[in-house]
């Protein structure tokens, strides 16, 4: 809550930090209306948001070995920050050494596009189509994703979307950093 009108910018910038905080977080700031008719301050330099966690030595590890066994039968399945700039870009060098396919989420939340970027195949959005497509491979690493699941429950229907018998490796979960996870792997 902000006491005063000087108080307001700081109030902002604090509650703006807060909901960057990975996963994400609600930040509410209540300014009482005396304050919000008076003049500010100024503007308020914004706090530090934490980095996102860093991905160990081990899941680079085994993520490089899946993907080395499987080649070309294995898929790099990315979400969240993996589908940026710098995640993108580790994945084609990835995709270009193991001729590993190149998959993202259904409905990421940004996926960046053009220039130098790889293509990245969707997920299809139902259940039958997206095994068959995870049904091509024979491993998956999930890269800044979690393990696909169907958006409902369908007779017949397995609710992961990995069909069984596929070897799967954690690579980033959706709250690290999966473009620094994907430059070690690509390094490795």
């Amino acid at each position: 809550e902000s006491a005063s009108p000087a108080a307001i910018a700081s109030g902002t910038a604090d509650a703006i930090a807060a909901a960057g905080h990975a996963p994400g977080h609600v930040a509410t700031l209540i300014v009482p209306s005396d304050c919000q008719w008076s003049p500010a301050a100024g503007p308020a330099a914004p706090p530090p948001i934490a980095a996102l966690p860093a991905v160990g030595d081990n899941a680079v590890r085994k993520s490089a070995d899946l993907i080395r066994n499987h080649g070309a039968r294995a898929v790099l399945f990315m979400g969240a920050n993996a589908l940026r700039d710098r995640g993108l870009l580790a994945a084609a060098r990835i995709a270009a050494k193991s001729g590993c396919r190149l998959m993202c989420e259904t409905f990421p939340a940004r996926v960046e596009r053009g220039g130098n970027l790889p293509l990245i195949e969707k997920l299809p959005y139902f259940p039958e189509q997206a095994l068959e497509a995870l049904g091509k491979s024979d491993a998956v690493v999930l890269a800044g994703a979690p393990i696909p699941v169907a958006f409902f429950g369908y007779p017949n229907v397995p609710s992961t979307m990995i069909p069984e018998g596929r070897a799967t490796a954690t690579l980033a979960a959706p709250y690290d950093d999966a473009a620094g996870a994907l430059e070690a792997l690509a390094d490795a």
